[in-house]
């Protein structure tokens, strides 16, 4: 299971595949961008 975190502040922010999505950290509010890396 992948799991995406905020490299800011480390917190857990999604699990599994995502293909390519933009995300607000609920914590420090950085927008990330989370782009799937291929297995």
């Amino acid at each position: 299971m992948m799991e995406h975190r905020c490299p800011v502040c480390r917190r857990l922010l999604m699990k599994g595949k995502v293909v390519e999505v933009q995300v607000k950290c609920p914590k420090c509010k950085k927008l990330i961008k989370l782009i799937a890396e291929d297995d």
